[in-house]
C-alpha cells in the first residue's frame, strides 16, 4: 500500500520537517537493502526486510516531491 505510506510521509513531514523524515527514509531504505542478503535464508525475515525497504522508499518519494516543490517555490 504505497499510497498509504505516501500519505503518512507527507503528514510526518508536515509535523517533524521534511529533512528529518528524508533522513529516516534513507536510513530505513539503506539498512534494509544491505540486510536483505543476510536474511535471505529466512522467509519471514526476508519479507519483513522487504516491507521495511518499501516503507522507506515510499517515505522518500513523498518527501522528495514535497522538498522539490518547496525549492522551486523560492525561484
Amino acid at each position: 500500500c504505497v499510497g498509504c505510506v505516501w500519505v503518512f510521509g507527507a503528514c510526518a513531514a508536515k509535523k517533524f520537517g521534511g529533512k528529518l523524515i528524508l533522513l529516516l527514509s534513507v536510513f530505513l531504505w539503506s539498512i534494509s537493502t544491505v540486510a536483505t542478503p543476510w536474511v535471505s535464508h529466512n522467509t519471514f525475515a526476508l519479507i519483513l526486510c522487504r516491507v521495511i525497504s518499501g516503507f522507506g522508499e515510499g517515505l522518500g518519494k513523498s518527501i522528495l516531491n514535497k522538498l522539490i516543490c518547496k525549492i522551486i517555490q523560492y525561484y
